[in-house]
């Protein structure tokens, strides 16, 4: 290191050997250096690779300081470096016995070949640059610019997660409405434009957006600190306005709502009864209780009942024999009994909104059924389906397992579909145009009819979640097939358990685990279960299964913001989130045993 970096006039090196305490171009800096070497998860897997941060006295004056810390990994074999996001990293010291930041073998290897850097995004595990060793100067010159401070990610110990957590969960609160309101009227605004803006607010905290834009408010660690992002906000959010058809005064209803959060962060109007501790809404991936309460938990689809308007009338082929959509029938109605009629227009929007699903009608078969519509009594009664209500009911979900051996498995395979889209390049997807219900799966518009249906992602892109498991199962393999990503796509059973049997004994199952050498456990507490075998497979190496929990890891380097209670305290100072009911534990359990191959009974009692 010395070599390359006294070849620039400004080094000096201050003190110190690793850490070493230098000055650059005029900016002190810590560098500490650290071998890379293997990973050695319990799934063999070679090309994830680490760095460890051991604990060190000096590293508390260090993270007391003003100088930032860089974090240098070296590759010996390649000759090459690894750096991370010196502010996440300085956060991270001394936070446990040994902090780990991951790299890839492969990447590494890529660097030296083609002598490029490259910066890659590791799911959880945040991010890395890899360069060549005689790039380092380069990289240290212009590291500010390359990680900057404005970081969501706040570390154990530090004050900014709890009040930009704070901040957030008030912003993201339904209860302010009523509150807003009042203030809109005191500052003078009439009724009507009260409406228009309170509309406004809630429509973003409801359909998600400002849930979307969660790491550019959590970059401020106060609802004061939003003044500084919040033009960037609505510059990035002004489609959604013309897409909801807030056309009056979006900009600046989104100011005031600041304004007055504002307000209530400094005490200043009270509306303390109106906005609860702990707000409903933002992280509901499993429901909230006291430490022990047991809930039932249903998956999202199977909560809502849908109509099925289509298998009914389908023959044994799967043809449909009848159109009874209420909303394809709305869509063909102007072109079908209109002043200008047009068949070929009837039939493209028949196209559209089912895709590929009937193309065994052909152009015949199609025109048959639109003859068929009786235009005096176009809709179909609920009571003429010869099943009734469809109740979606899931007993699988979805497991994607990537070439270099990480698995995404969500309870909710929506939330799988979801991760692994936004994971591979929606941009490309979008052109591969796979369309359910006529809306391509990938898209920066939202449809009318199925906006409820299509969730946010990076880059401005909305995800289409309206189709079955094993639709999804097969759009993610053609996306693989297209896109040569080599995915392995499973449809994988959820444990299920009697539902009536649930209801008067949930609270009484509890979870026996035996070990390979024999011991068996049995708390009374199925918390504990799970905190046992998280620490019997290592925290490190449950940390790599990417299991989420209400958004979050499961192994956390602090408690849960919205569930701290749920949350346990590992041995090597992390966190396990225990959440979820006795069932969700139990699969939890179950796919920490199998994945990391640990050979555990485990039983529900």
């Amino acid at each position: 290191m010395e070599e390359i970096l006294s070849k620039d006039s400004s080094y000096i090196s201050l003190d110190g050997v690793n850490p070493n305490h230098i000055r650059l171009a005029g900016q002190e800096r810590y560098i500490y250096v650290k071998n890379i070497s293997p990973a050695q998860l319990s799934n063999d897997n070679p090309n994830i690779v680490r760095v460890q941060l051991p604990i060190r006295n000096t590293f508390d004056t260090i993270k007391n300081s003003d100088v930032s810390f860089i974090l240098l990994g070296y590759d010996a074999q390649n000759d090459v470096c690894a750096v991370w996001n010196p502010h996440e990293v300085k956060q991270r010291l001394n936070v446990g016995k040994s902090v780990s930041f991951y790299s890839r073998l492969a990447i590494q290897q890529q660097a030296r070949q083609e002598n490029i850097q490259i910066r890659k995004h590791l799911n959880n595990q945040g991010e890395v640059l890899v360069f060549p060793r005689e790039d380092l100067l380069d990289i240290l010159l212009k590291i500010d610019a390359l990680f900057t401070d404005e970081t969501p990610y706040v570390a154990m110990g530090s004050r900014l997660r709890t009040s930009a957590n704070a901040a957030f969960r008030l912003l993201c609160n339904k209860a302010n409405i009523e509150a807003f309101a009042e203030y809109l009227r005191v500052i003078g605004l009439e009724p009507a434009e009260i409406d228009n803006a309170t509309g406004i607010i809630q429509r973003l905290i409801t359909s998600g957006i400002f849930t979307s834009k969660r790491r550019l408010f959590l970059s401020r660690d106060s609802i004061e600190g939003y003044s500084d992002i919040i033009a960037q906000f609505i510059k990035e959010t002004e489609e959604y306005s013309h897409q909801y058809i807030w056309e009056r005064n979006y900009g600046q209803s989104v100011c005031h709502y600041i304004d007055f959060l504002a307000t209530v962060e400094e005490e200043q109007w009270p509306v303390a009864k109106l906005i609860p501790d702990e707000p409903a809404g933002i992280y509901d991936d499993y429901p909230a209780g006291g430490d022990e309460e047991e809930q039932e938990f249903e998956e999202e689809d199977a909560q809502e009942e849908l109509i099925d308007w289509e298998t009914p009338f389908e023959d044994k082929n799967g043809a449909l024999t009848k159109i009874a959509n209420p909303e394809l029938i709305e869509q063909l109605k102007p072109v079908l009994t209109g002043e200008f009629k047009s068949t070929n227009s009837a039939i493209a929007i028949f196209q559209d909104f089912y895709g590929d699903r009937y193309k065994m009608l052909g152009f015949k078969g199609i025109v048959e059924l639109l003859k068929a519509i009786d235009w005096k009594h176009p809709y179909t009664e609920i009571s003429e389906l010869s099943t009734g209500p469809r109740r979606k009911t899931k007993n699988v979900t979805l497991r994607v397992t990537y070439p270099d051996g990480r698995i995404i498995q969500h309870r909710k395979a929506a939330l799988t579909y979801i991760e692994v889209i936004e994971n591979s390049y929606p941009d490309l997807i979008n052109e591969i145009n796979i369309l359910h219900a006529g809306v391509n799966i990938v898209s920066k518009e939202l449809d009318p009819r199925y906006k409820g249906s299509q969730k946010p992602i990076k880059g401005g892109w909305y995800v289409m979640t309206n189709s079955s498991s094993a639709q999804k199962k097969e759009d993610l393999e053609r996306i693989s097939d297209d896109m040569e990503l080599d995915l392995k796509v499973e449809l994988v059973p959820l444990v299920k358990v009697d539902k009536s049997q649930r209801k008067a004994s949930h609270r009484y199952q509890k979870i026996r685990v035996t070990f390979p050498d024999g011991r068996v456990i049995q708390p009374n507490k199925v918390s504990d279960t799970l905190l046992e075998v998280v620490k019997f497979a290592g925290a490190e190496q449950v940390y790599d299964l990417n299991i989420n929990v209400a958004e979050m890891n499961m192994i956390l380097p602090e408690p849960h913001p919205r569930y701290p209670s749920q949350c346990k305290l590992l041995p090597d100072g992390l966190y396990v989130n225990t959440g979820g009911d006795t069932v969700w534990r139990y699969q939890h359990i179950i796919q920490i045993s199998e994945r990391l191959r640990l050979g555990l009974k485990v039983e529900l009692i």
